[in-house]
């Protein structure tokens, strides 16, 4: 199962795509809907108020792989 390596983000901060550690690289939707059918390893689909849809990395105290301490692509 691979796991989120790199994000991109667009000019105002925001992630518009994912590189997995198999190479992949996924648009936000794509990465979105892989995440919701459990393809991605160690993160998982959450909602806001607002109804749209984020990735959260599942709690393991490791920092390192928190989205916001990757590398950008």
């Amino acid at each position: 199962m691979p796991r989120i390596k790199d994000i991109g983000r667009n000019e105002a901060g925001e992630i518009e795509s994912i590189k997995l550690d198999d190479g992949r690289t996924l648009s936000w939707p794509e990465a979105i809907a892989e995440a919701e059918k459990g393809i991605i390893k160690g993160v998982f689909v959450g909602t806001d108020s607002k109804g749209q849809k984020y990735l959260r990395p599942r709690r393991d105290d490791d920092y390192d792989d928190n989205l916001d301490a990757l590398s950008l692509i």
